[in-house]
């Protein structure tokens, strides 16, 4: 699966709109915004994921972040 602008740009804003919610909040907001996306949540989780390890996938360039989602 190819990731378009569109795509990355919506993955980016729900990563930082969960990263404002309390952790135990995340994994609901994330099944209402992604819908029935659940390659969209699952990706936004495995984010989160590496967040929460100290390793934000957002601190890399384009190509970088899209190596490490796919």
């Amino acid at each position: 699966m190819s990731m378009d602008a569109e795509r990355w740009a919506l993955i980016q804003r729900l990563f930082h709109e969960a990263l404002d919610r309390r952790p135990e909040e995340r994994r609901q907001f994330l099944a209402g915004a992604a819908g029935d996306d659940q390659a969209l949540a699952d990706e936004v989780s495995r984010m989160l994921e590496a967040d929460s390890a100290g390793a934000s996938p957002l601190d890399g360039d384009l190509a970088q972040v899209a190596a490490r989602v796919f």
